[in-house]
């Protein structure tokens, strides 16, 4: 990601309600979690077998924070851009 669309991202993110910003947080820190377990699960000096198991738990609680972000904006959708051209106009 190139520091323009990290800059864009990151003001993106600070124009959501508190609740949206949550779950975003919550999201990224469970995809975190799925890239954890996705290395450990490919380590071969570790014969561990719950790693499958664990991937999908997470992938369960993916889904249902996907859920709780779509409620989270449907109360509170994102504000809508201020075109800088129709100031011009006025």
């Amino acid at each position: 990601m190139t520091n323009y669309q990290q800059r864009i991202n990151d003001a993106l993110f600070a124009r959501q309600a508190p609740e949206v910003q949550k779950t975003i947080k919550e999201i990224l820190g469970q995809l975190k979690s799925i890239e954890q377990c996705l290395y450990w699960a490919i380590d071969p000096d570790d014969p561990v077998e719950m790693w499958p198991g664990s991937l999908i738990e997470h992938a369960h609680a993916l889904v249902d924070l996907g859920h709780e972000y779509r409620a989270a904006l449907k109360v509170n959708p994102p504000p809508k851009y201020e075109d800088e051209d129709e100031e011009d106009v006025a």
